[in-house]
């Protein structure tokens, strides 16, 4: 993952929890690395390794952590870093989960060495939509669900999210029901 997933994490820990909390989550995480590169791509462990000392740190689980993140990539690191991206992304939350396919695309133009995740979208109703995810990445789907949330109140919108199907019930990707009123 890019060095600007592990300053996000960074910053997510130092504001909410303090800088204390990010020294311990650095010590126990054996990662000598303090200072991650936005542009940089880093190995996937470390992203791992930050997250899993994260739960230990803050007393919660590793899904929490994850899900916590989401939410934050959402509401923080993309509208700062990706604030004309996620504008024209979509004017309106239907609008930005129709475009969740190629929203990727434009990323990759920044970041060449990302493997991102690949994504199917059905509209069921209005707003009522099954997102298939589709990712090398394996552990991420409260990540996922996060930014789904996040999105939602990026939009101003109360969204219900469930995962239904995943790949630790032995299924090849996984889908995510989202509705909202």
């Amino acid at each position: 993952m890019y060095g600007i997933v592990n300053q996000s994490i960074e910053e997510l820990v130092t504001i909410n929890y303090g800088l204390q909390a990010w020294e311990e989550i650095l010590i126990k995480s054996g990662i000598e690395k303090q200072i991650f590169l936005t542009n940089e791509a880093y190995d996937d462990s470390i992203t791992y390794q930050l997250a899993s000392c994260a739960a230990q740190v803050l007393g919660v689980g590793i899904g929490d952590v994850f899900f916590i993140f989401g939410k934050w990539w959402v509401m923080h690191t993309c509208k700062k870093s990706y604030a004309s991206m996620m504008k024209t992304g979509g004017s309106n939350l239907s609008e930005f989960i129709l475009g969740l396919p190629s929203f990727h695309d434009r990323i990759q133009l920044m970041y060449p060495k990302l493997s991102p995740p690949v994504f199917k979208v059905n509209k069921e109703a209005d707003k009522h939509f099954l997102l298939q995810y589709f990712s090398k990445r394996l552990g991420l789907q409260e990540f996922m669900k996060g930014i789904l949330f996040g999105l939602g109140e990026y939009f101003q919108e109360a969204v219900e999210v469930k995962l239904l199907q995943s790949r630790d019930n032995g299924f090849e990707f996984e889908i995510f029901e989202i509705k909202w009123s």
